[in-house]
């Protein structure tokens, strides 16, 4: 996998519509197994039975949705996504989502690395210094400092494993759903609907907003009010003074 040196973390969601749940379900898992990759959840749902001809239920213990939640080493991404891709159409499942997320974090990646550089030096630094004490109170000062700079670095270390991790290991995510029970596609009036929870959503935010400015402004007016007065009489009482002293003679 090409990465031009970048740190990217790759997810993908996919998501089938089949006839038989539990054997996608198992389909999926024999590919990860044969892959390499790891199955760190796998969750199987039993789904309402289906009917006969006369509409009764019919005791099939069906299931109507799964989920598989896959890692694997990054170079392996792709090749197991399209594995999966092509083994859902020799089970002639409906592809309901295909999706791949890539987040770049190359930059919090490097910036993470000179941090760590520079806390690590602080730290050979003071252990130095303790190291050169005599005082029980400059050695206690020091080992307080020290304390500090190791809990920062311990954090830092951590945020940096976790990148690696995400980096080094990408996800894949199955949603299996049984026949007639996947995402319905988008009608035109589902998109209005939406459309208009948004524009209603959107409305209040600026309501809100607006009465947070108003709220502000007048919180501000509030707290220069006192000065306002203050600079009132104190104006009012320079002009009295002008007005009482007597004229220079020309």
């Amino acid at each position: 996998l090409e990465t031009w040196g970048r740190q990217l973390i790759l997810n993908a969601q996919l998501g089938f519509e089949v006839e038989d749940v539990r054997g996608a379900f198992n389909r999926v898992q024999t590919i990860a197994a044969a892959e390499g990759a790891l199955v760190t959840s796998a969750n199987l749902e039993a789904g309402p039975e289906p009917e006969d001809d006369e509409g009764d239920e019919v005791q099939r213990g069906g299931y109507g949705h799964a989920t598989v939640v896959l890692r694997m080493p990054q170079s392996q991404f792709h090749a197991i996504r399209n594995g999966l891709l092509k083994a859902a159409g020799q089970m002639e499942a409906r592809v309901v989502q295909d999706v791949v997320n890539t987040q770049d974090v190359t930059e919090e990646y490097i910036d993470l690395k000179a941090r760590l550089k520079h806390w690590r030096a602080q730290e050979a630094q003071y252990l130095e210094l303790m190291r050169q004490a005599r005082k029980v109170a400059d050695i206690i000062a020091v080992s307080d400092k020290v304390s500090s700079v190791q809990r920062e670095i311990e954090r830092l270390e951590g945020r940096l494993r976790f990148l690696e991790n995400r980096v080094d290991l990408s996800t894949i995510t199955v949603e299996i759903y049984g026949k007639g029970k996947g995402p319905a596609e988008p009608t035109v009036a589902a998109t209005f609907e939406q459309a208009g929870k948004d524009i209603k959503a959107a409305w209040n935010k600026a309501i809100l907003d607006a009465a947070k400015a108003v709220s502000t402004i007048i919180v501000i007016l509030a707290y220069l009010l006192p000065f306002a007065i203050i600079l009132a009489i104190i104006w009012m009482i320079i002009r009295m003074a002008r007005r009482k002293a007597p004229a220079k003679p020309g």
